[in-house]
């Protein structure tokens, strides 16, 4: 809680963006309030970065274990998170599952092991079902069947670098409404719903079903119920100006989607399995 005292760092910013989707404005109406103090803010940037630190601690404290057990050069070791979390960008904590800012999908991602060069350092996109493949290809054995990600040995060895990344979120129309149907739980009587799952109560809509496609220079995000964003990673890296519908952006914008359509296309499922017909 002390480690980063004011003024050893620098604030992140804290507005809502220009032409903000709805997961991020209702989060700010029903969490956070309008205007949440600037001091409040500061202090979960504080203790964000103090809670990385301590893992950074804990991760040494494993490996130094491994090292002086002698098992550290017959393991594959891989450090990285599940998501990220607002740490006061747009006044927010947390996370939320249909807004797709770097913040919440760009997590840490760090290898050990035998064949991996030591100190070596990749800028490249990657998507978290690609640690799977990665793991496989690590230890010889043949890649899953079905499997959306790719292994990446190639990418770390130079030889490979994608164009695009994808995530996706949120529930359809139906699940929506299900979510709002009071549920009877014993003598206290209707579920109790606050912070998230009060937001999703107010604001259904917030957690529409959507999809992500992002290149190294833009962020194109599509939803069921419109509230698309784009935004230009180059000048706007904290996604504080979305320009979906500009009419500069045309160009860009399907150039996005159709790598977009191509994903769904490649990874929509054929469910469920019908045995009785064979597919």
């Amino acid at each position: 809680f002390s480690m980063f005292p004011d003024g050893s760092f620098e604030p992140f910013p804290h507005q809502l963006p220009e032409g903000a989707p709805l997961a991020v404005r209702a989060q700010r109406e029903v969490r956070t309030g309008a205007s949440p103090p600037e001091e409040w803010l500061l202090e979960i940037q504080r203790v964000y970065f103090g809670m990385i630190a301590k893992a950074d601690a804990l991760v040494a404290r494993i490996s130094e274990a491994l090292r002086r057990t002698g098992r550290l050069e017959d393991s594959l070791v891989i450090f990285f998170s599940d998501h990220g979390d607002y740490a006061g960008q747009y006044g927010l904590v947390e996370k939320w599952d249909t807004h797709f800012a770097d913040c919440l999908t760009r997590v840490a991602f760090g290898m050990v092991g035998d064949g991996i060069p030591r100190g070596h350092r990749v800028y490249a996109l990657t998507e978290h079902v690609d640690v799977a493949p990665t793991i496989l290809e690590w230890l010889g054995l043949p890649p899953l069947p079905n499997a959306h990600g790719k292994s990446l040995m190639p990418t770390i060895a130079g030889r490979e670098r994608r164009e695009a990344v994808f995530a996706d979120g949120g529930h359809e129309a139906p699940m929506r409404a299900r979510f709002n149907t009071p549920v009877e739980v014993g003598p206290e009587g209707a579920k109790h719903l606050d912070g998230k799952q009060e937001t999703y109560r107010r604001h259904p809509d917030s957690m529409a079903r959507a999809k992500m496609v992002r290149t190294e220079t833009h962020k194109l995000v599509f939803r069921e119920t419109g509230d698309h964003e784009l935004y230009d990673l180059r000048s706007d890296p904290f996604e504080l100006r979305n320009v979906y519908g500009h009419p500069e952006n045309a160009s860009v914008e399907r150039h996005l989607m159709g790598l977009l359509l191509e994903w769904c296309l490649r990874t929509d499922p054929d469910e469920p399995y019908q045995a009785s017909v064979g597919a």
